[in-house]
């Protein structure tokens, strides 16, 4: 896996990150279209963070994609937390440790933020 690139999303990776999204969803849950359009949605919110975006690449192609997004718990607002939804490989590259390597690098960009706390969805 030493070809694999960890990096912040870049806008001419969307439609990458969409396509990837969807097939990975469709192959385990039959859909993905509802996650490829919240990772739109998420984009296109005030407090959407990039760095806390990040894709998976190899030889050039998008192959994993993760996304926090930071969020504030009602009783405690003073708490900074992100929820990760959602995280995604490629059905020919999942089991190569690729999701995991992506929650390592998006925990960290978290904890650089300030994050205290993560809910996973």
């Amino acid at each position: 896996m030493s070809d694999l690139t960890l990096r912040p999303e870049r806008a001419d990776d969307f439609e990458a990150i969409r396509d990837l999204v969807r097939a990975a969803f469709t192959e385990v849950f039959g859909a993905g279209d509802g996650e490829a359009g919240l990772i739109d949605s998420l984009r296109g919110r005030p407090e959407h963070d990039p760095a806390l975006a990040l894709v998976a690449e190899r030889g050039g192609e998008v192959v994993g994609h993760i996304l926090f997004s930071p969020v504030w718990f009602v009783d405690e607002p003073s708490i900074r937390a992100a929820v990760l939804a959602p995280r995604a490989v490629r059905c020919d590259c999942q089991r190569q440790g690729i999701g995991t390597r992506l929650m390592e690098k998006g925990l960290a960009a978290c904890r650089k933020q300030g994050t205290q706390a993560v809910v996973v969805t």
